[in-house]
């Protein structure tokens, strides 16, 4: 992967040095296939054998403008375990309450500009297996065209609760 240091990307606005490894990798190699600092990167950027080891963890959600949609493209076969299988389900559909919640807003700024990416570290938002109490998102914006964000990727990874003297 050719992608800057992780000691580069660590720096706000950017997201936080104590992210874990996959955040802070799937962030780095989005920065590195920019075409350019004024464009973002579209789906035919993404190389997924240059991320193989992260793929478990990666989704794409399609964006539908008017109104905003969010349609789940590709689920990582962790994130498919966890979830279950929801490929081609819209989240409003397939999450109760999405479009009232923080990560639907937060989707929307990410599509209109507002933020570069997304990070959230916390308890899910919506169900999951409930051996996992926690999770840490990244989510980027992709264009085919550099400029209209028409997908989101994303990466996260679920955590168990804690057992005792086992940090998650």
């Amino acid at each position: 992967m050719n992608s800057p240091a992780i000691s580069e990307i660590c720096n706000p606005p950017e997201l936080p040095c104590d992210s874990a490894g996959p955040v802070l990798e799937i962030y780095a190699y989005w920065r590195s296939i920019r075409p350019s600092p004024a464009l973002l990167p579209g789906r035919k950027h993404l190389k997924l054998r240059e991320i193989a080891p992260l793929l478990r963890n990666i989704w794409l959600a399609d964006v539908q403008r008017n109104p905003y949609r969010f349609r789940y493209r590709l689920l990582g076969t962790k994130i498919d375990h966890l979830i279950g299988n929801l490929k081609g389900a819209w989240l409003d559909e397939a999450h109760d309450n999405f479009e009232r919640s923080v990560a639907y807003t937060e989707f929307v700024d990410l599509i209109e500009g507002r933020v570069e990416f997304l990070y959230f570290k916390g308890p899910p938002l919506f169900s999951v297996n409930r051996n996992y109490i926690w999770l840490e998102r990244v989510c980027v914006p992709l264009a085919d065209n550099g400029r209209d964000i028409d997908t989101i990727l994303g990466l996260t990874l679920y955590g168990p609760a804690r057992r005792e003297g086992v940090d998650p």
